[in-house]
């Protein structure tokens, strides 16, 4: 069995979001998504399109494969039908500048003749007016999706079952959960890990690749988005502790790791700037940490945000805010260090 057949049987899952999207646009109400990294955005949206698409009321126009350019979008605008015209759009955030351009001119003053479903990275919600300008927001609902309970994570897994033929002991299904949090890329690539005989222990569980590049893209949310936004996502519970057990260990082996080979400074302000969660740490504030008895020095404080710059360089990137102090970034993972 394919996810095509799967389709057929449902994804309970994926049901509660599917009734949210699909009562929108019956609204005749424009949509976007928003989730942590890796969890199935673009599988929902192949999940919605397959349950509306042959609805007759409705034209279901689907830009899978990331073909769709400004031309497309203007088309769709002048086509003339009684139903309702549905623009399904999972790269819309890698789009082209024409393309986006194109698409808020139609959405200016709700001009556009289609309703859409977007995919949008969650930044959009620290900042939607930096993807958004020059009109207002296209769109009526947004709906933030968060990882799994545990009753949709064990289906999640029994799809999977299904899907690969194969069987795993309860208790380890319910040690997926335990360690994925209901994050749909980390229970699948565990889920395979299992059906390898691999034993889901920790921290070994830190090494493998796959959950260690996963890991590595959550983290960033983690330390670049607003704590707001990563409540929103699931990254945080409301009261503020990191919601997914296997992210949590990950953050902390990365901070001992680091912890190794700083000197109690650079600790001390390691410790400050990641309280900051990506906000401004003055130049006032590293010298209270260096020496607080001492006469401020500006030159000291520069040489000490130096060698901590390079004492953290393989995780983080120490930015210089003109006149006020120093922002800690996380690297992308992908960037080079020089």
């Amino acid at each position: 069995m394919d996810y095509l057949a799967q389709y057929e049987h449902g994804l309970p899952y994926f049901d509660s979001d599917l009734s949210t999207v699909r009562s929108a646009i019956e609204k005749k109400q424009c949509v976007v998504l928003c989730s942590a990294y890796k969890m199935g955005d673009r599988r929902f949206l192949d999940y919605l399109y397959h349950h509306i698409s042959h609805e007759d009321h409705l034209d279901v126009y689907y830009d899978k494969e990331n073909l769709f350019t400004a031309s497309t979008l203007e088309k769709i605008q002048e086509k003339t039908t009684t139903r309702t015209k549905v623009v399904l759009l999972p790269w819309y955030f890698r789009k082209l500048t024409s393309f986006t351009r194109t698409f808020l001119q139609l959405m200016r003053d709700r001009r556009a003749t289609f309703l859409s479903v977007i995919i949008m990275e969650p930044s959009f919600f620290d900042a939607p007016e930096k993807f958004f300008t020059d009109t207002n927001l296209p769109m009526q609902v947004i709906l933030a999706r968060k990882p799994l309970d545990k009753e949709n994570t064990l289906s999640l897994l029994h799809i999977r079952e299904n899907l690969a033929d194969t069987q795993i002991a309860p208790e380890t299904l319910s040690q997926v959960y335990a360690l994925s949090g209901g994050h749909i890329g980390l229970t699948k690539r565990l889920f395979t890990l299992a059906t390898q005989g691999e034993r889901l222990k920790l921290p070994a569980l830190l090494f493998d690749p796959a959950l260690r590049a996963t890991l590595l893209n959550l983290e960033l949310q983690y330390r670049t988005l607003s704590k707001e936004t990563c409540k929103k996502i699931g990254l945080l519970t409301h009261e503020g502790g990191i919601a997914i057990p296997l992210l949590r260990a990950f953050i902390q082996s990365i901070t001992e790791e680091l912890s190794d080979t700083l000197t109690p400074l650079q600790q001390k302000l390691l410790e400050l700037f990641l309280s900051r969660n990506g906000e401004l740490v003055t130049k006032e504030e590293v010298h209270e940490i260096m020496d607080p008895e001492r006469e401020y020095s500006l030159w000291a404080v520069y040489k000490s945000i130096a060698r901590f710059s390079k004492a953290v360089a393989k995780q983080y990137v120490v930015k210089n805010v003109s006149g006020k102090g120093y922002v800690l970034v996380k690297r992308n993972p992908d960037a080079p260090l020089f």
